[in-house]
């Protein structure tokens, strides 16, 4: 029984940190289906409309976050790469690769306590001119929740630079605890605060509290590690202007981007539609959302690993764990998108009430499309990005203004069906056939090896 429990997990690519990573995804998404219900139990279909929006709106602070987390565990890592643990809290190595490493914490720490102070100011501020100029006559008690919101999203950003940089180091199964335990927490305090009947403050107040509770983790157990490479001496440094602000501007505009393709749409549904279809595109896409992250672990797990690869020229090693790991993340968003749609359709035959809470059929079956394209593109910038490159810049770009534009003007002229579907075109087969072109020909330029997938 062993042996066939043994080569399952062989087989399904499996690991600890994969697991782990797995299972916080599984939370998340329960967290999806239980907020529904929670919803559906405490508060009315315009509350849910503010309460996706919020998330919408929170989303901004990828505008200054700019995608630098994801940076700094790829450059920590191939920092790391030629580095060892002499214990648990020391790293050891060629004083070359320990320099640059404490300069590029050095750098992050002090950038990331700036950027926490602007973020608060602009997203207090911009929500709440948002909130007051559309659907203003509705009775919603949202300023209160919305700043609480906006303090947790400042929090937020300080614990995910140090989750970033402990991941570069390699403690990939560590801080999927964390995560994992944080989404715990936070379902658990979400489920107290909506059955005390706080409402829009429930978001709020669970994120806040899940988030302090992770940076005390963080900071009774692993504060050493920082503190060590902190006081290294600095001889050698990272060349920020040179190696990462230009690879920085262009993951950061094509995570503004990404903002334009995903997360505006709700913003702007609640702007010329109003709050309730808002909120059935928000239950939707958080559902979406779920499936499209589960799929991705088996590769969002492996991107130090695909960095170290890289920084040693094991380019087979690279080609062989991707694919493995990408035909898995596949077969998984399938199964997952078609038992989604299957759902929805019983719901709404049988149990409307919780059914109606979601978009029709046919806009989630475009948006269900787009997100499968999205796991190929997705899986595609991890390894590509290894290489310490951002290729799909310009398709980034042209894309998210294109989609962005059109999401705006379809939502107020044409309606939800012929949005999600111009959505489908624009960020489906469009985005598709532009990634599998730039895809190809980088692998082979990169590696001299070709990968089709």
């Amino acid at each position: 029984m062993y042996l066939v429990a043994r080569k399952i997990y062989d087989k399904a690519g499996l690991n600890p940190a994969i697991i782990f990573n797995i299972l916080t995804r599984i939370v998340q998404s329960a967290a999806g289906i239980l907020t529904l219900l929670l919803i559906t139990r405490f508060l009315d279909k315009n509350e849910q409309g503010y309460y996706y929006t919020f998330t919408s709106l929170l989303a901004i602070q990828i505008f200054f976050e700019l995608g630098l987390t994801n940076i700094i565990t790829q450059y920590v890592a191939h920092e790391a790469a030629h580095l060892s643990w002499s214990s648990n809290y020391q790293l050891t190595g060629d004083s070359y690769y320990q320099s640059r490493l404490a300069s590029l914490i050095h750098w992050s720490i002090k950038w990331f306590l700036v950027l926490a102070v602007l973020l608060f100011i602009f997203l207090f501020y911009l929500g709440k001119l948002f909130f007051t100029n559309y659907n203003a006559n509705l009775d919603v008690d949202w300023l209160f929740p919305w700043f609480i919101l906006s303090v947790s999203a400042t929090f937020l950003l300080i614990v995910n630079l140090f989750l970033a940089i402990l991941e570069g180091l390699g403690k990939i199964e560590e801080i999927n605890k964390i995560r994992l335990l944080q989404q715990l927490i936070n379902l658990g305090l979400l489920t107290f605060f909506f059955s005390i009947n706080f409402k829009l403050l429930s978001g709020g107040l669970a994120i806040l509290l899940s988030n302090i509770t992770v940076g005390f983790i963080l900071f009774s157990g692993y504060k050493k590690i920082i503190i060590n490479i902190w006081k290294t001496e600095i001889k050698w440094k990272v060349d920020f202007r040179k190696e990462i602000f230009p690879y920085l501007f262009k993951i950061g505009l094509g995570s503004i981007s990404g903002y334009l393709i995903w997360q505006i749409i709700n913003p702007v549904l609640f702007a010329t539609q109003g709050p309730v279809l808002a909120g059935q595109m928000g239950a939707t896409q958080t559902f979406l959302n779920g499936i499209l992250v589960i799929s991705l672990s088996w590769l969002s797990t492996k991107v130090a690993i695909f960095s170290n690869f890289v920084s040693k020229g094991e380019f087979n090693q690279l080609n062989v764990i991707y694919r493995k790991n990408f035909v898995i993340s596949l077969v998984v968003c399938l199964v997952g998108l078609f038992l989604f749609i299957i759902s929805i359709l019983l719901l709404q035959i049988y149990y409307p009430k919780l059914g109606n809470r979601f978009l029709d059929i046919l806009p989630i079956i475009f948006l269900g499309l787009t997100q499968l394209v999205n796991l190929v593109g997705n899986s595609q910038a991890y390894y590509l990005r290894s290489f310490k490159q951002e290729p799909f810049f310009i398709p980034s770009i042209v894309i998210g203004l294109v989609s962005g534009i059109l999401t705006i003007l379809c939502s107020k002229y044409y309606g939800i069906v012929v949005m999600t579907f111009v959505y489908f075109i624009i960020n489906g087969l469009i985005a598709l056939i532009w990634a599998i072109i730039i895809f190809r020909s980088k692998t082979f330029e990169w590696t001299k090896t070709r990968l089709s997938i």
